[in-house]
């Protein structure tokens, strides 16, 4: 394997209509069925499926972390990190890359804040509880997008120094807003890259992006956060 550890590679172009678990069980197979017997001394790699961002009704996007670096079958990516490597995955031409150009959406959404509040009803004077209500908290849909400084790296610019490595857009938005469409945008923004763009260049394709988005499946109305890395 080349050594990265912890990279995050992204898969799109998945069938919507098979469920997300049987997705990681066949996509963890058809991994394990590429790798040299000696990389399969590493740990296995994590796999989480996403909706697209551009058609979930059809695709479904994997986020693939390799835990002991990027396989040998995808040293393509490491020697050019803007490529795409593809491969046939269930009938269907499926594309792995590195660079996250676009919308990437970080963890699945609920179609509400799946929480809920008991409330206890206590008599003071027989110091005895008479009856209690569960209550359902819900929260309207919000969206946050997160777009990293020049030379940075979509995915990576957000993960943590600590040993655990955590991407705290997806590991911890994910359990405190679970009803919060959480995505990075990624665009080719290296500084060792030959271009011509400006930086106006670059906002602009943002703001276009952004308006395109769609929103909540079944949400007419959504409030989006932006936030920008300035420290890659």
């Amino acid at each position: 394997m080349t050594k990265s550890q912890g990279l995050v590679v992204r898969l799109t172009r998945l069938s919507a209509a098979k469920p997300s678990d049987e997705l990681v069980d066949e996509l963890a197979d058809m991994l394990a069925g590429n790798l040299s017997e000696e990389e399969k001394r590493y740990p296995p790699p994590s796999i989480t499926i996403v909706p697209s961002c551009y058609d979930s009704y059809r695709e479904k996007v994997a986020l693939i972390e390799f835990n002991g670096g990027i396989p040998r079958f995808l040293s393509a990516l490491a020697d050019n990190p803007l490529c795409e490597w593809q491969v046939v995955f269930d009938n269907t031409d499926v594309s792995f890359d590195q660079r996250f150009f676009g919308f990437t959406q970080l963890y699945s959404t609920t179609s509400e804040a799946e929480t809920t509040a008991e409330y206890v009803y206590f008599d003071q004077q027989q110091q005895s509880q008479v009856g209690s209500d569960r209550v359902m908290l819900t929260s309207r849909h919000n969206s946050i997008i997160a777009i990293r400084g020049l030379d940075g790296h979509p995915h990576g610019s957000w993960r943590g120094r600590g040993n655990l490595r955590r991407v705290w857009l997806k590991d911890f938005l994910a359990r405190d807003l679970p009803f919060c469409r959480t995505m990075i945008y990624g665009y080719n923004s290296q500084l060792s890259s030959a271009g011509v763009e400006i930086i106006t260049d670059y906002g602009r394709g943002s703001a276009s992006r952004i308006e395109q988005n769609p929103k909540h499946e079944g949400s007419e109305s959504c409030d989006t956060t932006l936030l920008k890395d300035h420290a890659s």
